[in-house]
């Protein structure tokens, strides 16, 4: 995905596993980007609401913007 978006160099990805070996905690760095995702349960059905329009953004030209090495 990274790739066809045109970002380039390092991607770190740390994971943390909890007793059971499962993830509970994603820490991903993209360039100056960076997102933590934390897992809290695995196996249950979980209704996802859709979030407003106006609290989220299509991150497709940041990343490319990040590529030429234009500021955000």
């Amino acid at each position: 995905m990274y790739k066809h978006l045109g970002v380039s160099g390092e991607i770190v990805t740390d994971v943390w596993l909890d007793d059971n070996g499962m993830p509970a905690r994603l820490n991903q760095a993209i360039g100056a980007v960076s997102m933590t995702m934390d897992f809290l349960s695995f196996g249950t059905a979980k209704t996802v609401e859709v979030p407003p329009a106006s609290e989220v953004a299509d991150m497709t030209a940041f990343y490319k913007e990040q590529k030429q090495g234009k500021a955000a």
